[in-house]
C-alpha cells in the first residue's frame, strides 16, 4: 500500500462516516462563525476549516506534524521552480479524468459541443515539485499567511504543483475537473488558471445532498443538473462560483425506453454508502419481501457500499453484481428502484421506472433528506414503507 492509499484509509472513514447522521444545526452555526473571506487564500483556508471540522483533533495533530516534516525535507524541491507557465495559445480543453469515477454518462453536453477536441487525461503523479512562477508565488503568499498551518499547506501545495504540470504540458485554455467539490486547494487553483488567461471548470458526477465539506467551492463556471444547486451553493455553503450553468448530462437524459420491458423483480435496491445498522434492516425487510413471494435484488455501490457485510446479511443470488449487470439492464429487470439518497433514484425518474425512497432503515436519514435538499423529493417517487403495504 503506497503512501496515498494510507492516507485515504486514515481519513476517508471520518469524511464519509455512514454511522452518524449529520448535524445540520451545527453545520449552519459552525458557517455562520467563519469569517467573510477577502480574498481566494481566505476561502481556501475557511474550506480548509470546514473539512477539519469531520477529521477528530488528534488525527489532525498528526497529520499536521506530518506535513510539517514533508515540507521540511522538500523545501529544496519545492523551491526549485520550472520557470513561467507557457503563453496561453489557442481554445484547449482538458478534462482530467478519475480513476474510479465514469465521465462519460455526466461530462456536460456543452462542453463536448463547444471543445470537440477535448484532451481527457490521465491523473499524472502527485508530488511536490515542478511549481510554476506563478503556482510558487500562490504557495509563498499562503506560507506567509499561515505558516504553522503545515497540512494545509502540503494539500494546496501538492495542487498546485499537479496544474503546474498539467498546464505546462497541455496548455489548456480551460480545464475541467470533477470529483472536486471537496478539494481545499479549488480557490487557489481556479486563482491559478483565471490570473493567466485561463478557466477552471467543473460539473456534477451524481445529485448531491447538503455537506458542509463541499462549502467555499470557487470556480470559473460549474455545471449543475438542477437549478436547485445554485441556491444550495451559493447561499448554504458560501461557493463563489462566477458562473453556474444547468445541464442535462447523458446520465439524465431518457435513452434506454423501458417502459417497454416486463419487470422480472419486484424491487432493487440501490445501496449508496448507507449504515451498518440500515443493511440489516433492510436484509430482515427484504427476507419478508421474498417469502411473500416477491422477487427482489440489492446492487451494492462500486465504491462505498459494506460488501462484506451485504455478502453476510443477504443470499447470494439476491446480490447484483455492478461490474457485470450494467444500470439499463439492472433498471430494466425491477419494477420498483430503491434507495436512500443514490442518484439512481433519479435516472429511474427520468427512465419511468418507480423511484422509492428509503424510509425504513435509517429514519433519521430519512427525515433529514429533505434539509440536505435531496433532488428526488422534488419529483414523482414512492416511499419504500408504501410499497411494502400495498403489494
Amino acid at each position: 500500500m503506497g503512501i496515498k492509499e494510507i492516507y485515504k484509509s486514515f481519513i476517508i472513514g471520518d469524511i464519509k462516516n455512514t454511522e452518524v447522521e449529520p448535524d445540520v444545526d451545527a453545520w449552519e452555526r459552525f458557517l455562520a462563525s467563519l469569517p467573510e473571506p477577502k480574498d481566494r487564500f481566505e476561502e481556501a483556508y475557511n474550506k480548509y476549516r470546514c473539512r477539519l471540522e469531520y477529521v477528530p483533533a488528534n488525527k489532525t495533530r498528526m497529520l499536521n506534524a506530518a506535513a510539517f516534516a514533508y515540507l521540511t525535507a522538500k523545501k529544496p524541491v519545492i523551491r526549485n521552480t520550472r520557470g513561467r507557465l507557457p503563453a496561453l495559445s489557442g481554445t484547449k480543453l482538458l478534462l482530467e479524468k478519475k480513476k474510479d469515477v465514469d465521465y462519460h454518462d455526466v461530462i456536460p453536453p456543452e462542453l463536448l459541443a463547444d471543445y470537440p477536441d477535448m484532451i481527457a487525461a490521465d491523473p499524472l503523479p502527485s508530488g511536490c515539485g515542478e511549481l510554476s512562477d506563478e503556482a510558487y508565488a500562490l504557495y509563498s503568499e499562503l506560507s506567509r499567511r499561515y505558516p504553522t498551518e503545515f497540512y494545509f499547506r502540503l494539500f494546496v501545495l501538492k495542487e498546485l504543483s499537479l496544474h503546474s504540470r498539467y498546464i505546462r504540458k497541455y496548455n489548456p485554455s480551460v480545464t475541467a475537473v470533477y470529483v472536486n467539490e471537496r478539494n481545499v486547494a479549488g480557490p487557489l487553483l481556479t486563482e491559478l488558471y483565471e490570473s493567466t488567461g485561463r478557466r477552471l471548470v467543473s460539473f456534477m458526477h451524481g445529485e448531491y445532498l447538503l455537506q458542509m465539506i463541499q462549502a467555499y467551492m470557487d470556480f470559473s463556471e460549474f455545471f449543475v443538473w438542477d437549478g436547485m444547486y445554485i441556491g444550495m451553493f451559493r447561499d448554504d455553503l458560501n461557493c463563489r462560483i462566477r458562473k453556474y450553468t444547468v445541464t442535462v448530462p447523458k446520465k439524465l437524459t431518457k435513452k434506454w425506453h423501458l417502459e417497454d420491458r416486463e419487470p422480472e423483480y419486484f424491487c432493487t435496491y440501490y445501496f449508496s454508502g448507507e449504515s451498518t445498522a440500515s443493511v440489516r434492516k433492510l436484509a430482515e425487510v427484504f427476507k419478508k419481501l421474498e417469502e411473500s413471494g416477491r422477487k427482489c435484488l440489492v446492487r451494492p455501490h462500486p465504491r462505498y457500499s459494506h460488501l462484506e457485510l451485504i455478502s453476510e446479511c443477504f443470499d447470494a443470488h439476491m446480490i447484483e453484481d455492478p461490474k457485470k449487470i450494467s444500470m439499463e439492464e439492472s433498471l430494466g429487470r425491477t419494477r420498483y428502484a430503491v434507495g436512500l439518497h443514490t442518484t439512481v433514484l433519479r435516472e429511474a425518474q427520468v427512465e419511468g421506472r418507480g423511484a422509492v425512497i428509503d424510509d425504513i432503515s435509517d429514519p433519521p436519514q430519512f427525515r433529514n433528506l429533505k434539509r440536505r435538499k435531496f433532488v428526488v423529493l422534488n419529483g414523482e417517487h414512492k416511499l419504500l414503507s408504501e410499497i411494502i403495504s400495498d403489494s
